[in-house]
């Protein structure tokens, strides 16, 4: 449901594709793990990078975005 969210920037949607990552790294398709992992860090980078504001529910809180961003360490540590 969350990657079919209509709101493509949503948080959501981020955190979305990189916890798919990092179960598609579980189940040893790893190739389909780096591309959702690339797809939510490029998300969450250019949020961060654009800064972060209060947020609403529809688009993400701030404090979304800084989870997104502790998941988005911790698949990266992992999906190598």
């Amino acid at each position: 449901r969350c990657l079919a969210y209509s709101d493509y920037q949503a948080v959501r949607v981020a955190t979305a594709h990189v916890i798919l990552a990092m179960c598609c790294y579980r189940l040893d398709y790893f190739e389909q793990a780096r591309s959702e992992l690339a797809l939510g860090r490029d998300m969450i980078q250019t949020k961060f990078a654009t800064g972060l504001d209060l947020g609403n529910a529809a688009h993400g809180f701030w404090f979304d975005w800084i989870s997104a961003r502790v998941l988005l360490r911790e698949a990266t540590e992992t999906i190598k």
